[in-house]
């Protein structure tokens, strides 16, 4: 829609674009909701209507400015690698520092803040959902783990638990 409205728009003006206007993380998970449509890059791992053929149909880490051009049906094509890359663009963009953090079969977008008290907040945000501190989008949330928590360590520890459930090959995600 963007690049029919304003066709002389670069990709890095609409990557600023998004991160001026996807400023909360539930924006900009709702924002992967609705315009990105996960497919495999390998099609060993995908049903037919979930790959769509890359260099060499194996797992290619895709740039933000490539994901943001793989469009099909006005969704963004790609896996979670991809879907983290271009998370992790927005939010420096944004002043975050932000980083990808790869996990056995997943990839996912993580960032930190420190509060003036000292306290640590853990965010990540992948194709499984956004969390703060451990507490999943949506979700009931603990009021405990909203707290904060005293170090960075235990901050990136809180966002781990939930991969060890979904089967994809953490073991024992705690104290990652």
């Amino acid at each position: 829609f963007m690049q029919q409205q304003v066709p002389e728009m670069s990709d890095s003006q609409y990557i600023d674009y998004l991160a001026k206007n996807l400023d909360t993380p539930q924006k900009l998970h709702l924002f992967f909701e609705l315009f990105m449509r996960y497919v495999y890059d390998d099609p060993k791992k995908a049903r037919a209507d979930h790959y769509t053929p890359n260099l060499g149909g194996t797992d290619y880490w895709q740039l933000a400015t490539e994901t943001i051009h793989r469009v099909k049906e006005g969704k963004m094509l790609g896996d979670c690698d991809d879907y983290a890359f271009l998370a992790k663009d927005i939010l420096r963009r944004q002043g975050k520092t932000a980083y990808v953090q790869g996990i056995p079969s997943h990839a996912i977008c993580i960032w930190f803040e420190k509060r003036p008290d000292g306290r640590w907040d853990g965010y990540s945000l992948c194709t499984f959902g956004h969390d703060k501190n451990g507490n999943r989008y949506g979700m009931p949330v603990d009021p405990d783990k909203e707290k904060g928590y005293p170090t960075l360590e235990v901050a990136l520890n809180s966002l781990m638990p939930k991969y060890d459930r979904l089967g994809i090959g953490v073991d024992r995600a705690i104290n990652y």
